[in-house]
């Protein structure tokens, strides 16, 4: 059987410019192959050039140190490996001897730990005081916390890592067929001390077990030990594993953990008072279990996934394991025979084990799904690794240089583009962003501006000495992005793969395009909103990406939210910068109308999108929390907040005065009136409160506030306790929020962005002076029940609800002193200025080459761009919500496709020249695709025969041909 152990490069290697580690290790090059095998694959698959200090086999039993000829100043970090990080003594006395201790290294600190359980406090206390930036930790999220409390260990990113992983080597072992093994059960277990507990005895105990069930069944070969003696270390390991049918296992680590070795103590007691004990047996292991070891068992769940199970998976032999989670990866009767600790179901564990059949569809199981699971091989591990380093290297190198600012540098002038898909002046947040970023950069934000009138050639707007402002046609491109595959350097483009993508994905006809992305319920009204949205995406993007490129000379990009990803992507990967992408929500989530195919598409595509973002942002902390849980990204948050200069030195205590000349208690929402937002809770409860309670409902009009007046009209409310006073520019809205005496956050949970909300109107309500009354939204929650700035109530609650009214209206004299409380948390806390620091310290990090001293952007196109001849627009963009016109933009591209058939010709015959080279490449790439597409192919021919001229047809005709493989190549 061949090698599955690559073996760790020693030494530097040669040529290499990439940034150095230094790894900190201990191993025996004959020992154990797991350890040795899990460096060298960290070698081989990291960005960064990590080099080997061994200890082993150490120096006459002292301690383990580095030497002092050790120049950690070469380095970028150092690694302590978990071979050498058993023992707390070993870790204190690694730096003792190096000029500088670790907590005076400037490079990055990385821990990786396993066997957590043995002295745990003493690991906290080391992190700290060694001041560690990352953990590498076996230990589940859920249990994090117990051991590595956040007050002890302070700023400390952590990685989840199972105790091993799945190499290329292992994935290529030859496996034997059930026949040609010998063996049939087979265990090397281990002996490990008693204050392991019930997992620690088990590693031997499951041995134990077998071999007396076995012992008088001559027809099985059993080989089974838990000695050291009888250890198989390198390749005769995979041997020993290839020649097994059954091998045994159970969960590793230990559910036992020894905070402060008071538990390692008692055990060693003991062992003293029992001399004559076999230690090794069951009743010994019991006993102390049952004196004094049943006080700590589960105090920390720790057991999980061992390498031997993925060994044996990728040898071929089945497994029967004792009962048990194992990281969730194992399933029972799947990929494993689950013993239970009882041995109540050994007999039908014997009969499985002289069954080669159903053994090899369990091996076989465990192989296809687990072992070539990518999931569980050592390059994932390493990519997350390397990912949490770069976002690391990037906060601590920006953390330096603020430093070196304060003490008197003068920051560069670099270069930034945002890049949004719509009128930049729709979301305030643009603003708040782009200002504070042009604090350390130029910054030149593009937009798409479809609603001017007329459409627009591209325009620019000098904002401030750092801030221009461009807005592009969402026609502006070239569609140059169908024809390019790769970047400059022969790589593949991310961005420009994603856009592809897209575009095919809006030109498949209806019924291919279901099939195509699992839209087995869809209606047809599904499939053209879904076809829509890629058509927004597709226009919009090339917009700006064809834009970005015309402007270059920028150092860093942001994306605004989602709609900007794909072409904020491709010009990363072009110009080599790095991308911040600012997600204003969880945009596959952010319509009710999605079907679960659209949710499933869309957020593939923002997961395989980030792989490029450097740092991603989102509203929220709950947010944040929830998109990397889901996608596997580290999430910051930025919480949508008014910048102090914008509520300037608002006149609170005149405002109070004109408040107490009232009787009544004015409540206020303002904001555009839209479902789930919860206005129609408020109206349903108002004919219930308190009549000193009135409610204004402030935004611009649209149906929804019609049907809102018509229900508040109905209950008799309108103009006597429920208003609708006129809506007002963004710039007005603290001066307006100030007239009302309680602010309102009313949405409704039912989705994640409206749960884990960071709405504008909150800051607003607090920078005026307003105390809050919020429905049950974890952000807002947090700061107003935490800060004391209000009241928190479930709007569902109607009783609750109209209690917690009435309580604001029955305090009334205590109002007063919620708005000065508010306003000054609001000054304290919640800005922009405050909340938005260590992000734009973090993105200063992001920028490494130094900036120049005039700008290196090239607004030259703009001046020689031609005008084009588009549909006029009537209605006022100021008048209408981001969604709205949306919607409004997909049906005025209905519309101007049904009323100009001649431009739809152009369209096709455009697409029909461009789309040669990519359709001859797909012929090729997916002929089994192409293939099934041929049996919709003739419905589809009728649809468009019936729906097109003539001359279009034969066009639209000539290149559907084309598609499914079935016409001329010429």
């Amino acid at each position: 059987m061949q090698s599955a152990c690559p073996r760790p490069i020693v030494g530097r290697r040669a040529g290499s410019d990439r940034e150095r580690f230094l790894m900190v290790c201990y191993y025996d090059p004959q020992g154990i192959p797991t350890i040795f095998e899990n460096i060298g694959n960290w070698q081989r698959f990291s960005q960064y050039d990590i080099e080997i200090l061994n200890l082993w086999p150490g120096r006459g039993g002292a301690a383990f140190r580095l030497p002092s000829t050790v120049d950690m100043a070469q380095y970028s970090g150092v690694i302590i490996h978990c071979a050498i990080a058993y023992s707390p003594a070993n870790l204190f006395s690694l730096d003792q001897v190096l000029e500088r201790p670790f907590q005076d290294f400037e490079g990055l600190k990385i821990l990786m730990k396993q066997d957590e359980h043995v002295e745990t406090a003493q690991f906290a206390a080391y992190i700290a005081e060694k001041k560690f930036d990352i953990v590498i930790t076996c230990l589940p999220p859920s249990e994090r916390e117990k051991v590595y409390p956040r007050q002890v260990v302070g700023d400390v990113d952590f990685i989840h890592a199972y105790t091993g992983y799945i190499s290329t080597q292992l994935r290529g072992l030859t496996r034997r067929p059930m026949s040609e093994r010998p063996i049939d059960i087979s265990y090397r277990g281990s002996i490990q001390p008693l204050e392991f507990g019930r997992l620690g005895y088990e590693k031997r105990g499951i041995g134990y077990d077998v071999s007396a069930a076995t012992a008088a069944m001559p027809d099985l070969t059993v080989d089974i030990s838990s000695r050291w003696e009888d250890r198989i270390n390198g390749t005769a390991w995979f041997d020993f594993l290839g020649r097994s049918k059954v091998v045994l296992g159970v969960e590793s680590g230990s559910n036992l953990f020894d905070f402060t070795g008071e538990v390692a103590d008692w055990c060693r007691g003991y062992e003293v008072r029992y001399p004559d004990a076999d230690r090794y047996a069951y009743e010994f292991y019991r006993r102390a279990h049952d004196e004094y070891l049943h006080r700590f068992e589960g105090n920390v769940n720790y057991a999980q996934i061992s390498p031997r199970h993925f060994e044996a998976a990728a040898c071929g032999a089945a497994q029967i394991l004792f009962e048990g989670e194992y990281s969730g990866i194992f399933v029972p009767h799947r990929h494993f025979f689950p013993l239970k600790r009882d041995l109540s179901n050994m007999a039908e564990a014997i009969d499985f084990a002289r069954d080669d059949k159903r053994l090899k569809a369990f091996a076989d199981s465990a192989f296809e799904e687990i072992v070539c699971n990518p999931a569980y091989h050592y390059e994932n591990f390493v990519n997350e690794f390397d990912r949490v380093v770069a976002h690391r290297l990037l906060r601590t190198r920006s953390a330096r240089g603020a430093r070196e600012a304060v003490q008197g540098s003068k920051p560069a002038l670099r270069t930034a583009l945002m890049l949004m898909a719509h009128e930049p002046t729709l979301d305030p947040r643009v603003d708040w962003f782009s200002n504070g970023l042009a604090a350390n950069f130029e910054v030149c934000e593009i937009g798409t501006d479809l609603k001017s009138g007329e459409w627009p050639a591209p325009t620019v707007e000098k904002l401030s000495e750092r801030r221009t402002r461009v807005r592009v046609d969402a026609g502006l491109n070239h569609w140059n992005f169908i024809a390019r595959d790769t970047l400059p350097d022969g790589s593949a483009s991310l961005g420009l793969d994603a856009m592809k993508e897209i575009y095919l994905s809006a030109q498949l006809p209806l019924r291919p395009l279901a099939d195509a992305i699992g839209a087995l319920d869809a209606t047809d009204d599904d499939l053209k909103r879904f076809r829509w949205f890629c058509q927004f995406f597709v226009t919009h993007n090339s917009a700006l990406l064809e834009a970005g490129r015309r402007t270059g000379g920028f150092d860093l990009i942001v994306a605004v939210d989602f709609h900007t990803l794909p072409a904020a992507v491709a010009l990363a990967e072009e110009f080599d910068v790095p991308l911040v992408y600012d997600a204003h929500e969880y945009w596959p989530f952010s319509l009710a109308e999605f079907r679960h195919w659209e949710v499933e598409f869309w957020a593939g595509l923002e997961q395989r999108l980030l792989q490029r973002v450097t740092l991603p942002i989102t509203v929220s902390p709950q947010l944040a929390n929830l998109m990397e849980r889901d996608y596997g990204y580290p999430f910051r948050s930025l919480p949508n907040c008014v910048p102090l200069e914008q509520a300037g030195a608002f006149d609170l205590e005149g405002a109070l005065v004109q408040q107490a000349q009232r009787d009544d208690v004015i409540f206020i929402v303002q904001g555009a009136f839209a479902p789930t937002r919860g206005f129609h809770k408020l109206i349903d409860v108002w004919d219930k409160v308190d009549p000193r309670a009135k409610l204004w409902l402030r935004g611009p009009d649209n149906d929804f506030k019609s049907a809102l007046m018509a229900a508040a009209q109905d209950k008799g409310l309108l103009d006597r306790t429920v208003f609708f006073p006129d809506a007002v520019r963004e710039d007005d809205l603290l001066q307006g929020a100030r007239e009302a005496d309680v602010g309102i956050v009313p949405y409704e949970p039912v989705t994640a962005n409206n749960r884990f909300c960071s709405p504008n109107k909150l800051s607003q309500y607090l920078a005026a002076g307003l105390p809050v009354l919020c429905n049950d939204l974890d952000f807002v929650k947090s700061i107003v029940v935490g800060q004391d700035l209000g009241t928190c109530v479930n709007f569902n609650d109607g009783q609750a609800l109209v209690a917690a009214i009435d309580a604001f209206v029955a305090r009334r004299d205590q109002l007063p002193a919620m708005s000065r409380n508010a306003q000054a948390y609001f000054r304290s806390s919640l800005n922009w200025e405050k909340m938005s620091q260590p992000v734009y310290l973090e993105i200063g990090g992001l920028v490494t080459r130094p900036g120049t001293a005039v700008s290196s952007f090239d607004f030259d196109w703009i001046a020689r761009a031609q005008n084009r001849d588009k549909p006029t627009e009537t209605v006022s963009k100021a008048e209408k919500s981001a969604h709205e016109i949306l919607i409004d933009e997909m049906q005025l591209h209905i519309e101007g496709m049904s009323e100009n058939q001649q431009a739809l010709q152009s369209e096709i015959d455009r697409t029909y020249r461009e789309l040669t080279t990519e359709i001859e490449r797909l012929n090729t790439v997916y002929p089994e695709e192409i293939k099934r597409l041929n049996t919709v192919y003739l419905d589809e021919i009728a649809r468009l025969k019936a729906s097109f001229p003539r001359k279009v047809f034969r066009r639209a005709v000539t290149m559907g041909k084309r598609l499914v493989g079935r016409g001329p190549r010429s």
